[in-house]
């Protein structure tokens, strides 16, 4: 990959999707780990999987939200009653 297009990705890596950000961090530690960049690139690229960690945290900490309150209206809609997984009917065997 050219220089150039490595500084595109860089960037355009902190927009997307979660999905897209973890490919880009491999990617980030397969150009350290195989290309050896000189330091300048190197601390861009350390920039850059700072910045897309932070943004998979966040989308982590908001999925983990929605979840949250995606169980607290089911719990609301049964009454209030919750459910752990040890309180679970065992079901007989066929």
């Amino acid at each position: 990959m050219v220089m150039q297009e490595m500084d595109n990705n860089i960037a355009s890596s902190t927009k997307g999707t979660y999905t897209d950000a973890m490919s880009r961090l491999a990617e980030i530690i397969r150009i350290i780990e195989q290309d050896a960049p000189d330091v300048d690139y190197l601390l861009q690229l350390g920039a850059e999987a700072k910045d897309l960690i932070g943004f998979c945290k966040q989308k982590l900490y908001a999925a983990d939200q929605q979840i949250e309150e995606l169980i607290a209206s089911l719990d609301a809609a049964d009454g209030g009653e919750t459910v752990s997984p040890g309180d679970a009917t065992t079901l007989p065997e066929p």
